[in-house]
């Protein structure tokens, strides 16, 4: 883990939660952001005000809200959507920001985040921590980026080299800490992209001003890029670092298979290690255990784990969060990142390919449910840009829409509707 102070004191972020190990982190509560209401000014411009109701309880039972502000838009920069629900985190802050794309040019909105009492009195968080994971481009020329000049500090992992460029810089929210994703594209919101994440320590605060936008790197290619930017600004612990003494991880996976979630993970240093506990939550705060792991399967340089989880439980959840609790002899325990597994409704799996696309998307279904099914193209705005029905049968279904070359670049959301209920959303890039 590598941790490092801010110049002029700095923040700013993207999605998702996994756990790092300071004394600020240990100790600060998680912030949801949910369903903001437009209160002062109009939607999207200069002025605009929106309030995000309950997002802090305080241990006296005070009601924290956000008042979220739209201070400038610099350079060309638009605000499409003030919280993107449709992907990522519910209980993240997901504003798609747009933005020129011709080389060369910086664009971004200035935030101002204030927190209130309900009776409207500014009130004063100890500590809390900002999370940023998918800060990443758009696979042509495009950078997003993120920034602050009130945070304590900031932690980046120390397993992995990072492909973020901190540097400070001067914006018209004053000298920040500036945190630049590469042109490389991240496949949807994802907390194992390790390269693409930050996180930034706050202590003592009640207002603090934050940039999000994007840069069109000379160097990048010529192609059409993606002006519309999808950001996930998550107000919770991230991890930095798979090593957590007396055990170092080599790495922890885990994903669906149907309606099983499979866990696998594999250790190179085991001290006084006694057992593992996987834990699980469907809201990321309550987590529960659901099984233990006793013996791994040893090799030459590692020892290998595995679970899997197919209890009646997980019925008609779309998502489920684990977590291994590894204990020692003596029965301290020390806990790993969290993973999320996306899981398809009634039996149904589905894969999309190409992505990014130019011209069509392919829709692959496997499924033990027949039925009427649908795939609708969004535009971050809302927009239906296109959608197609079918009837689906027992087995392997394939659907393809086709004529998007003529859609702007940039992001959508992929809906795939089964029998009525939305059982899949994910991200895709138009090039």
């Amino acid at each position: 883990m590598k941790i490092s102070t801010l110049v002029g004191r700095y923040f700013i972020a993207l999605s998702l939660s996994l756990t790092v190990f300071t004394s600020i982190a240990q100790t600060a509560p998680g912030l949801k952001f949910r369903n903001p209401v437009l209160i002062n000014g109009t939607a999207g411009r200069e002025g605009a005000e929106y309030k995000f109701s309950n997002v802090y309880t305080a241990v006296d039972g005070t009601v924290v809200n956000a008042i979220v502000k739209v201070k400038k838009l610099v350079n060309g920069a638009t605000l499409v959507n003030i919280d993107e629900t449709s992907t990522g985190y519910s209980d993240a802050w997901q504003p798609v920001v747009g933005g020129p794309t011709t080389k060369g040019t910086t664009s971004y909105i200035e935030w101002e985040i204030r927190f209130h009492k309900t009776n409207g009195d500014d009130y004063t968080i100890p500590q809390f921590v900002l999370s940023a994971v998918d800060v990443d481009g758009d696979n042509v020329r495009m950078r997003e980026f993120i920034g602050t000049g009130d945070a304590t500090n900031y932690t980046v992992p120390g397993i992995i080299n990072s492909l973020l460029n901190i540097a400070p810089v001067t914006t018209t929210a004053g000298l920040i800490t500036r945190s630049m994703g590469p042109i490389v594209n991240r496949t949807d919101i994802d907390t194992s992209s390790l390269d693409v994440a930050i996180a930034f320590n706050f202590t003592n605060t009640k207002k603090f001003k934050l940039v999000t936008g994007a840069y069109a790197d000379p160097l990048g290619g010529n192609g059409s890029a993606a002006g519309n930017r999808f950001n996930s600004v998550y107000f919770k612990p991230i991890t930095a670092t798979y090593s957590l003494l007396p055990v170092k991880y080599s790495f922890f996976n885990a994903a669906a298979v149907n309606k099983t979630a499979v866990l696998n993970w594999a250790t190179e240093i085991e001290i006084n290690h006694d057992h593992f506990e996987v834990e699980r939550s469907f809201d990321q705060s309550s987590f529960s255990t659901v099984g233990y792991v006793l013996d791994g399967i040893k090799d030459a340089y590692s020892t290998n784990y595995a679970f899997k989880d197919n209890s009646n439980e997980l019925k008609g959840q779309t998502v489920a969060y684990y977590r291994l609790k590894q204990v020692d002899v003596d029965g301290r325990a020390h806990y790993s990142e969290v993973r999320k597994v996306k899981f398809s409704e009634e039996g149904v799996t589905v894969t999309t390919y190409p992505n990014p696309f130019t011209e069509n998307v392919t829709i692959n279904f496997n499924t033990d449910v027949a039925g009427t099914a649908e795939v609708r193209i969004v535009a971050l705005n809302g927009t239906i840009s296109g959608k197609k029905s079918f009837e689906v049968e027992k087995g392997n279904n394939t659907i393809t829409i086709d004529q998007l070359s003529k859609l702007n670049t940039g992001v959508y959301i992929l809906h795939t509707v089964v029998n009525g209920k939305v059982i899949d959303s994910r991200k895709l890039l138009k090039k």
